[in-house]
């Protein structure tokens, strides 16, 4: 620093001047200027000279807190130490008569903190004001007090009303730890001076949205609240090594469900070339969520990977070998299993642990991909698929119809999409049919690794331990004390088949744990349970054998028949439990004692479920 540090002292009496004065021969980087003035005196110093560009003042006591009251420059204040207080009561240990200590709360609360030390029993006193010292004084007189410890003011007014007075002192040591103070204070605020300066030159071109990196990539500067939330910081720092290499940068960017246009530019800031963005933002055409794409983080897919029931099964553990193989490149993977053995649960395992868990996950639903998304994502400049250095997941690829399958693989194929990102397919077969043609095109195109989810069936030796752990889960939600299953209940749950899988069993648990009031969930409410699975699995069976006749092939009429049931495994249980109720009474001609029966629930059960779904 080139400049000395300008330093204001306005001490309280002539002593402390004096050490001032010496202290600062020891400190080259400061100029030092020094006055006597006690509270109102000392106020009226520094109002005369503030406008004369002082880095910092320096002032003792109750000096220090009124001028720190009516000025902005920093004010250090020349604290009382232990040892000062100390000195001044070995003066007056020999002092046969009753003695207090008086003054603004940088003497009281160090006399205060040394006299418990010692065990005295001696009175302190705080004032906060001159107008308040001569009616403490007369109180402590009024009790046979008749010296006090203080400071200057309170030494005038004592010596009016004919007591002792000692004034406390402040020793060398305490004088060079103001001035040490002040030049690191001073320094700090020159620095801010200065970063003042800069930020104001990255300001003048009018951005709406600022954001400064170093050369070492740290954030240094920010105009968004909450920055370093969401993807849009990783995003920006993903694109800083094109940001270096020329001089100005321009690129789209989304984040967070926006639109980003960025600019960027280099500023030199002592010594170290900046990256300066400025960020215009705008509404995304495709909001995040809606329309079956959606944008997640690490963080957000970890907080959904631990609420799933799948990341207590053993199969995570049985997976995780093949997870990091595949993730030490960055080759797509083909997800293949039956609806409901976790399918994303498995996408977010590979995006977490892979080297691209700083970008973002997004995921695309074919199940949920209309017009308006299908268009966004093949014909929008912002679409995910113009994007690089994400990881992207095409779900339920399988229900995309042959003609989209068809022009996804092309687009893909045209685009090197693979290349760009880390792609994860998901796609589901039925009871380990081999995939379609069309989907084994994908794999054979894009070199995909193959990685198939068993069913819960074939894991059935793992459900005591899926089910245990899940129903910790369940305990700490729902506020219950379950610690198991009855046997019978355990034998229950093994011998069931599944159909819809790590979906299924969760509903199943969860309302099992809703029903029961003991300590383990019984067979009677897994019996009742499984029956409504039976009833569900029933109508879902003979559902998809009507979509696979001729009476149920696209294009044939709509009109379904009585017995028919068009249902999806995904559904809530209670979507389902009012669909499967509706299909049996009308079954049943509208008879529901016939239809309760059949189902193997009383009516007054089956009428407070339809209830419930009303």
């Amino acid at each position: 620093m080139t400049r000395k540090i300008k330093v204001l002292g306005i001490a309280p009496y002539d002593g402390i001047k004096t050490l001032m004065e010496s202290a600062a021969a020891s400190y080259p980087s400061i100029d030092l200027t020094v006055f006597v003035g006690d509270l109102n005196r000392g106020v009226e110093i520094a109002k005369q000279y503030m406008q004369s560009s002082y880095d910092v003042i320096i002032s003792r006591g109750g000096t220090a807190e009124l001028i720190e009251e009516m000025t902005t420059i920093p004010v250090v204040e020349i604290q009382l130490s232990v040892f000062d207080i100390f000195r001044s009561l070995r003066l007056v240990e020999n002092f046969s008569g009753r003695y207090a200590v008086v003054g603004f709360p940088g003497i009281s609360k160090p006399a205060r903190a040394l006299l418990d030390l010692l065990g005295r029993r001696t009175e302190v006193r705080t004032v906060h004001a001159a107008g308040e010292v001569k009616g403490v004084l007369l109180d402590l007189k009024r009790k046979g007090v008749v010296a006090v410890l203080c400071d200057t003011v309170t030494v005038n007014t004592a010596h009016e009303l004919g007591m002792n007075a000692i004034l406390l002192t402040s020793g060398a040591e305490s004088v060079q730890a103001a001035f040490e103070q002040s030049e690191k204070i001073s320094r700090s605020y020159m620095d801010i001076r200065e970063r003042n300066h800069f930020l104001s030159m990255i300001l003048q071109n009018q951005a709406t949205r600022v954001m400064v990196f170093d050369d070492q990539g740290s954030l240094l500067y920010s105009s968004l609240e909450d920055a370093s939330d969401g993807s849009l910081l990783p995003m920006l720092r993903s694109e800083l090594p094109a940001c270096r290499r020329s001089r100005t940068h321009k690129f789209f960017k989304s984040a967070d469900g926006y639109l980003y246009s960025v600019t960027s530019r280099q500023i030199v800031f002592q010594e170290r070339t900046c990256i300066v963005c400025y960020l215009t933002r705008g509404n995304a055409p495709l909001s995040n969520g809606r329309y079956g794409i959606t944008y997640y983080n690490c963080r957000e897919t970890n907080d959904l990977f631990f609420n799933n029931l799948f990341s207590v099964s053993g199969t995570y553990g049985e997976i995780q070998s093949a997870v990091s193989a595949m993730n030490r490149g960055l080759l797509p993977v083909m997800l293949i299993g039956e609806r409901g053995t976790g399918h994303m649960a498995v996408a977010d395992i590979i995006y977490r642990e892979s080297g691209l868990s700083d970008n973002p996950l997004i995921t695309v639903d074919a199940e949920l991909l209309n017009d308006k998304g299908w268009n966004y994502l093949t014909n929008h400049y912002n679409s995910p698929l113009n994007d690089n250095n994400n990881t992207i997941c095409f779900s339920h690829l399988d229900a995309l119809g042959e003609i989209r399958l068809r022009q996804l693989l092309t687009i893909l194929s045209d685009s090197n999409l693979c290349r760009r990102n880390r792609v994860i397919f998901s796609c589901t077969e039925q009871s380990r049919k081999p995939l379609s043609g069309l989907l084994q095109k994908y794999i054979e195109t894009f070199s995909c690794i193959p990685l198939h989810l068993p069913p819960l069936r074939e894991c059935r030796k793992d459900l005591p331990s899926i089910a245990s752990f899940y129903l910790g889960t369940l305990n700490a939600s729902l506020a219950r004390q379950i610690i198991g299953f009855e046997d019978e209940a355990m034998a229950l749950l093994q011998e069931y088949t599944w159909p819809g899988n790590y979906t299924q069993l969760k509903r199943v648990l969860n309302e099992a744990a809703l029903m029961t009031d003991t300590s383990y969930i019984s067979a009677d409410s897994i019996s009742s349970l499984l029956k409504q699975e039976h009833a569900v699995d029933d109508a879902a069976s003979v559902s998809q054998a009507s979509a696979s006749s001729p009476s149920g092939a696209p294009g044939a009429s709509e009109e379904a028949s009585p017995n028919t049931l068009t249902l999806r495994l995904d559904q809530t249980m209670e979507q389902m439990n009012l669909a499967v109720i509706e299909a049996v009474i009308s079954r049943c001609g509208g008879n529901q004692s016939r239809a309760a029966k059949e189902l193997g629930i009383s009516r007054t059960t089956m009428w407070r479920m339809m209830k419930r779904d009303s």
